[in-house]
């Protein structure tokens, strides 16, 4: 069992901002609404009518999985999220969980980044990630910190922001060629994490040494039915890469290469929250935390967002 004290370890190393909260081990049993707490839509209709771009233009057709930690879902969660009205960006934002301890609530700095973010596509017409985030950042003015992933698409990319453990994969799964081969990996993209140390990611915030200048940036071209997936930690830390591209190949190619991105974010979503409620697996959280010498069993319970949207065009 890790021990709260690491806490206050990592964050003597960087006095202003915090690392994760809940390194020791909390285990729920699902509610009996347990997965109803998914927010899925097709962003058609989710983010109210908007015009369809232009037939020329792609765009991402986004659905999105949230499910909160139980002790948070009376709030929503410290996660939030955003998809532009165009249909040309999304992001996710997770508020760092170590302000609780001073008064603050997390999900305060999370839901006005991802508030400014709308402003930025919705009013501003910003596209790209980084000018889309800084916008955001620089309209925030409150306390606490958060992560943030980000990706665009535009003309015949694909552009993609990552600062902290948030992050993004996008898939290639074309049925043809994976019926030949079951060694082509349709990873096309991967973001990697930013961490300070163990648990303590790199993330935005008035007191925060991190700026959006400090963020990854990924671009690649796209092809139509490109996946593009968005999670906060809450999936990275309790699903394995291979195990969430097995997942999606599985169901895509089960469709002949046609999927439905709500059906893709519920499946994945529920996934994640099964590995975070088990207290006996492996994880990639309970590895990364043997890997810095503590021992930890089973997943990591926490808020899980899910952004999966696909590269169409009408």
């Amino acid at each position: 069992m890790l021990k709260v004290g690491i806490n206050k370890l990592l964050w003597k190393r960087n006095p202003i901002s915090f690392p994760r909260k809940n390194l020791t081990f909390e285990f729920y049993k699902f509610w009996k609404v347990g997965f109803p707490l998914l927010f899925s839509a097709s962003f058609a209709s989710f983010v109210g009518s908007t015009s369809e771009p232009p037939k020329s233009h792609f765009f991402f057709e986004s659905a999105v999985c949230s499910i909160p930690h139980p002790a948070k879902a009376h709030k929503g969660g410290e996660d939030t999220w955003f998809v532009s009205k165009d249909k040309f960006s999304v992001g996710v934002f997770d508020g760092v969980g170590g302000w609780s301890e001073q008064g603050v609530d997390p999900r305060e700095y999370s839901l006005q980044l991802s508030k400014f973010s709308s402003e930025a596509t919705d009013e501003k017409g910003l596209k790209e990630p980084r000018e889309i985030l800084q916008y955001a950042y620089d309209k925030t003015r409150i306390i606490g910190s958060s992560t943030a992933c980000l990706a665009s698409i535009s003309d015949n990319k694909i552009s993609v922001l990552n600062l902290g453990d948030s992050g993004c994969m996008v898939l290639r799964i074309e049925p043809k060629i994976e019926a030949l081969s079951k060694n082509t990996s349709p990873v096309v993209l991967r973001t990697k994490e930013q961490q300070h140390g163990f648990n303590f990611p790199f993330q935005l915030g008035p007191h925060s040494r991190d700026k959006p200048k400090d963020a990854d940036f990924y671009q690649i071209e796209f092809k139509e039915g490109d996946l593009v997936i968005l999670g906060t930690d809450g999936l990275w830390d309790n699903l394995f890469d291979k195990e969430i591209v097995t997942y999606v190949s599985d169901m895509i190619l089960a469709h002949g290469g046609k999927f439905d991105p709500k059906e893709v974010a519920n499946d994945i979503g529920a996934k994640a929250s099964k590995i975070a409620n088990d207290r006996k697996c492996n994880s990639p959280f309970s590895v990364a935390a043997s890997q810095h010498g503590y021992s930890y069993f089973g997943g990591k319970l926490d808020d899980i967002t899910i952004i999966v949207s696909k590269v169409t065009t009408n």
